[in-house]
């Protein structure tokens, strides 16, 4: 073990003392030092002789030595690199890399933007929007005219005629599915051969096809010339169903208005006074008319089938006067059923 020539103090091995930060000897030497060395064999100094000889003053230079002020007291932190250099401390200081400037301690929770928060704003938009539907929405699925007429009108969305304000008025309601109803609208119906086409007192053409019974109008006839007794005329459904009432005005229930008169054609052409109705399934409804011109029918007995006959069983001969037409007539006819 060896001792500082300066303070006197335990030195471990290295170029420089620990404690005052004296050259060694081995250093002294290197350097050219000349100075005395300490006697070989001299006993170490008690431990309270080598502490005051530290709180004593500097021992006097000597000659060819410069005396070396030591480096003040050691106050850095463990880690911190503030240590005094030893042997194995040789580093160019040329080429030692210089020191990175400190960086400001940044906190990054308290900088970073948040990416969850687009996102929680989006959920309570929709979640707002959820609740207002379900707050206005009807309580039985929404359909708010479910109390109003039925309409066959176009929508807002959908022009009538290329017009979009153009409108309907509402229609009514169709009969329910099973209701008995006139089909008579949507048959179609042949029989004889009708009488030529004609004029009105107005100079209007009028013609009289079997199609005229099923028009729903009284001013229209299906006109047969002569007696029409033994005739048959078939009326077919749209399909089959179930029949239970028939009926027909029995003769030209049409009033001619032209000029200065008006012409009632029903008592001047004949008039049925007898017919049959005739089912797919051989039913037969004998039906027995008056000399009115108002609809006249007869119940059946819920007979389904895709066709009827109506059989001239008996006709009136023509009216008098002037006027009277040989022609046998049929106005309109009620054809009521349910499919």
């Amino acid at each position: 073990m060896n001792f500082c020539t300066n303070c006197g103090a335990e030195r471990v091995v290295g170029r420089f003392c620990t404690n005052c930060g004296a050259p060694s000897t081995a250093a002294a030497t290197r350097a050219g030092d000349t100075a005395e060395r300490p006697a070989v064999g001299r006993a170490p100094a008690p431990a309270e002789e080598r502490a005051a000889e530290r709180t004593s003053e500097r021992p006097a230079v000597r000659a060819g030595i410069t005396p070396v002020e030591p480096p003040p007291a050691y106050t850095g932190q463990l880690g911190d690199g503030s240590r005094y250099p030893l042997y194995a401390d040789e580093v160019d200081s040329a080429t030692a890399p210089a020191s990175a400037p400190p960086t400001a301690h940044r906190d990054d929770r308290t900088r970073s933007f948040p990416l969850w928060l687009p996102a929680l704003a989006v959920l309570v938009v929709l979640a707002m929007v959820v609740g207002v539907w379900m707050l206005t929405r009807d309580g039985d699925g929404g359909d708010t005219a479910g109390d109003q007429p039925t309409s066959n009108a176009p929508s807002a969305s959908q022009p009538t005629d290329g017009n979009p304000s153009t409108k309907e008025e509402p229609t009514s309601p169709p009969a329910p599915a099973g209701d008995p109803t006139d089909l008579a609208g949507d048959s179609t119906a042949t029989g004889p051969k009708p009488l030529a086409p004609g004029q009105d007192l107005g100079g209007n053409p009028v013609a009289y096809p079997p199609a005229n019974m099923l028009d729903d109008d009284l001013a229209t006839a299906y006109r047969m010339p002569g007696d029409a007794g033994g005739e048959t005329v078939v009326f077919t459904l749209p399909e089959e169903a179930e029949i239970s009432e028939v009926g027909l005005v029995n003769g030209y229930a049409k009033k001619d208005a032209g000029g200065s008169r008006t012409v009632d054609w029903y008592p001047l052409n004949r008039r049925i006074l007898k017919v049959e109705w005739v089912f797919d399934d051989g039913t037969t409804v004998a039906q027995d008319l008056r000399s009115e011109p108002v609809l006249q029918t007869i119940a059946v007995d819920k007979v389904r089938t895709s066709t009827i006959s109506l059989r001239i069983l008996e006709v009136s001969p023509p009216g008098a006067g002037s006027m009277s037409k040989n022609v046998t007539a049929i106005s309109d006819v009620l054809l009521r059923g349910a499919p």
